[in-house]
């Protein structure tokens, strides 16, 4: 593992805890040197906000061998990388591995589409994958908390790299799902669908659960999916969900747009359990690691639509927002919902339109029940 955030983290002690060798190469700062401190004090933790009783540790003695700052020692007769930096780091993760001849697999543990292209040709088999669940890398506890269940915690990989499958079974055997699935294309659209939620998330200054029963934010979210599905219908890109399949991108744009009663009894139930949980990119700007990856989501969402021709001004404002964030780095500007749907231009209306839509829906299932029942 490149770096020990919380998703590299989560898979290293997973790891770990089913007697593999692991090892974290990590940087020399300040910020490790207290850190380590406190693992040689406490040892490293993994929980699970769903399963309190659950938990894999790292003991304090195991700690000087599973992490190094020291690259040749981390990658030595290495049988997988696991990369769990930002993107924008990947160039430099790249060009380290070239410099200790690295052939084995290298695993980047990462959001957005394309991630490896910008790499060109390597030695190594690149496998890009899609993590579908969050995790909090509390450093001041030692612990990294699972924001969810351990059996929604699944791991999706690229199908069309040989290594896929066999490291998906070694993964299986931690107790996580894992899968080399043959449609990871369409899956990795529509988790870059799902991760649109990371900037408004920054945005606001909350963590997730409590941000997505507002109205507002579920308004600024359903304007820059909009956009999203748009491009992707014009790229003839079909996103799935893995976690949810039946969720079709127009579904979730109405479900995001309904009103609060339809919102409690459906989309909900996705974000329940994860109320101390923050997005990658929350995390960032409250951490002060900047730049975040705005531009390997909404940004994606931005080039692509300048190159299918789709305007994309919510997205386009989103991005702007983050990047001043960024520039200010004071942590999550903390913009209110119904002053971040102004500023995007999500309309209230499009509520409204929810509602009659329902109504409409509803009348449509009845006529269709009855005509069954005759």
């Amino acid at each position: 593992n490149y770096r020990g955030c919380a998703i590299g983290g989560f898979y290293g002690l997973l790891l770990h805890k089913a007697g593999h060798r692991v090892r974290f190469l990590v940087r020399e700062s300040p910020r490790w040197e207290a850190l380590q401190k406190l693992l040689l004090e406490k040892g490293w933790h993994l929980g699970c906000s769903a399963e309190p009783s659950w938990e894999a540790v790292m003991q304090p003695k195991d700690v000087p061998d599973c992490f190094t700052t020291d690259p040749a020692k981390a990658l030595a007769g290495v049988d997988y990388v696991l990369v769990a930096t930002k993107r924008t780091e990947n160039m430099a993760v790249h060009e380290k591995l070239m410099r200790h001849n690295i052939t084995c697999p290298v695993v980047f543990l990462q959001n957005g589409i394309n991630i490896c292209k910008p790499l060109g040709e390597v030695p190594y088999q690149a496998i890009e994958t899609v993590v579908l669940f969050n995790a909090v890398n509390d450093m001041e506890a030692g612990k990294i908390i699972l924001t969810q269940e351990r059996s929604d915690a699944k791991l999706i990989l690229d199908a069309k790299q040989p290594a896929s499958a066999e490291l998906a079974e070694i993964l299986n055997n931690t107790g996580v799902v894992a899968k080399a699935d043959p449609e990871f294309a369409a899956i990795q659209s529509g988790k870059l669908r799902v991760n649109l939620i990371n900037a408004v998330n920054a945005l606001s200054g909350m963590t997730i659960e409590p941000m997505m029963g507002q109205a507002g934010y579920r308004l600024v979210l359903a304007e820059i999916v909009s956009e999203a599905m748009a491009v992707f219908n014009r790229a003839g890109i079909h996103p799935k969900d893995a976690r949810t399949p039946y969720l079709t991108g127009e579904m979730y744009i109405w479900l995001l747009r309904a009103p609060q009663w339809v919102y409690h009894r459906t989309l909900a139930r996705q974000v329940r359990g994860r109320g101390k949980g923050r997005t990658s990119m929350a995390q960032d700007l409250i951490a002060g690691r900047v730049p975040t990856e705005i531009d390997f989501l909404n940004g994606e969402i931005a080039r692509m639509g300048k190159e299918y021709g789709i305007p994309t001004p919510a997205n386009d404002k989103i991005i702007e927002l983050i990047k001043e964030a960024e520039r200010k780095n004071a942590g999550s500007p903390n913009i209110p919902p119904d002053e971040l749907a102004r500023q995007i231009g999500a309309s209230p209306g499009h509520q409204a339109l929810s509602v009659v839509l329902l109504v409409g829906a509803l009348l449509v299932l009845s006529v269709a029940l009855f005509v069954a029942w005759l």
